[in-house]
């Protein structure tokens, strides 16, 4: 079963969002590219159309939630212009490092072949049903239905307007979170070649050039992801914060500003979806610490597996010796980690930055209104 295959239904959306020409050959297949274009270019059309309308319609109704206040109302034009700018930096990143994108997919796929056909690796079955992405389309599925459908759904009447705005919403916020489960499933499906290595390197009978030739091959995977992948990464995460901090900002202003059974039922639908999203936030940021925890944690097991067979090597080759301490200086000189800005490295630092970030920028927002009021 090949990498792409491994990444099932994600990789299939990503031919329409971040890779409209893979195996695509733009001299015979272009009607096949036009039609795998199509659904990027809507979406950038319609979200530039929605961060003009909110700037220059001042009768505007993309803010829904009733609220009178300057600072509210700028908080939420704010998170219309980071979710459609967002989505739209994702999709014209996708088309700057698109080759770069087809190089890392073609390099993992040219190591994992060589790890099974070479080193006699199982060959797994190919599996048409990869049951933790689709529990994971499942989830984001339920999530985006609490924080779009469900709050529009429970208004005492909807226009066309409202149900054209509800659709786009909600396949805006589903095209973001299927390229953010796309980035988390590639990073974790290239962990899982370091641990077929890692399991199975003492069943190769003659380990000799050849596996760390295999070795160094995965070290470099590491730069081309960074170089590939960090950008989209490091947007995707700022977002979420955003996003955190906005939902928990409203989420305090019902709950504490608010006269409750003025606003009831409203208040009541409002506080479920700021918790989901807040939820779905932190979430998605601790799945990327996680996901970028794994991988360097399995990476560094590897090096010590080679650690291991170099104590061995008093029986071996001296050619075996010479290749252990070759990679040995290489390892210095490798990436060893998924960083994001070329500085910030994925851990599972990561849960913490969002709880501090939220915790700080909330009391930003409450001073600012305290202040609004005073004035």
């Amino acid at each position: 079963m090949a990498f792409t295959d491994k990444l099932g239904v994600l990789f299939i959306f990503q031919k329409f969002l971040l890779l409209p020409n893979y195996k695509a050959d733009l001299e015979k297949n272009i009607i096949i590219l036009a039609f795998r274009l199509l659904p990027t270019i809507i979406l950038i059309l319609f979200a530039l159309k929605d961060v003009f309308e909110a700037y220059s319609d001042d009768e505007s109704n993309i803010a829904e939630l009733l609220i009178t206040r300057d600072v509210d109302g700028y908080i939420l034009l704010l998170d219309i212009l980071t979710s459609r700018c967002g989505i739209i930096a994702l999709l014209l990143l996708g088309f700057a490092y698109n080759r770069k994108h087809i190089l890392l997919i073609k390099s993992v796929q040219e190591v994992e072949d060589n790890l099974y056909a070479n080193l006699n690796f199982p060959q797994p079955l190919c599996m048409c049903f990869n049951f933790r992405i689709y529990l994971d389309i499942a989830v984001n599925s339920f999530i985006n239905f609490i924080i779009n459908v469900y709050y529009k759904m429970n208004f005492d009447s909807l226009t066309l307007s409202d149900i054209k705005r509800l659709i786009f919403d909600t396949i805006f916020m589903f095209a973001n979170d299927i390229i953010i489960l796309y980035l988390i499933h590639f990073i974790k499906k290239v962990s899982d070649l370091f641990v077929l290595l890692r399991k199975n390197i003492n069943t190769v009978e003659e380990r000799d050039e050849k596996i760390f030739q295999y070795m160094d091959n995965l070290i470099r995977i590491v730069p081309l992801i960074n170089a590939c992948l960090g950008a989209m990464i490091f947007i995707l995460i700022i977002l979420l914060l955003f996003n955190s901090v906005v939902a928990t900002y409203f989420l305090y202003t019902f709950t504490f500003e608010f006269d409750i059974f003025l606003y009831y039922p409203l208040w009541n639908y409002i506080t479920i979806i700021g918790c989901v999203w807040v939820i779905r936030s932190v979430s998605y940021v601790g799945y990327f610490s996680f996901a970028g925890s794994k991988f360097t944690e399995e990476l560094e097991e590897l090096f010590i597996t080679i650690r291991h067979i170099e104590s061995e090597c008093e029986r071996k080759k001296r050619i075996v010796m010479f290749n252990i301490e070759q990679f040995q200086m290489r390892r210095l000189h490798s990436q060893t980690a998924i960083t994001i800005g070329g500085t910030y490295e994925i851990n599972t630092s990561g849960i913490f930055v969002v709880i501090s970030v939220t915790a700080s920028y909330l009391l930003v927002l409450i001073q600012f209104r305290q202040l609004e009021d005073l004035i």
